[in-house]
């Protein structure tokens, strides 16, 4: 895969910079790579619990996160 736009960078750094976040909520069109980008700014966190709203960002959410679920299965 690609790497992060600078967008998608500035996200990253901002949320890597601090240790004030303990959720993140990520808005923007469909298909600018909002749950990529997202995995990518985990992929080396512990204690992550990943959900999303479709079955589609699941699939792609369970590549870095394998517990990965629907926000209404999880409820």
């Amino acid at each position: 895969m690609m790497g992060l736009n600078k967008q998608q960078q500035k996200l990253a750094d901002t949320y890597n910079s601090s240790n004030e976040f303990d959720t993140i909520l990520v808005n923007a069109a469909a298909g600018v790579g909002k749950t990529y980008t997202v995995c990518e700014m985990l992929k080396n966190e512990n204690n992550v619990i990943a959900l999303g709203p479709t079955h589609q960002s699941v699939q792609i959410l369970k590549k870095s996160f394998p517990g990965a679920r629907t926000t209404h299965s999880f409820f």
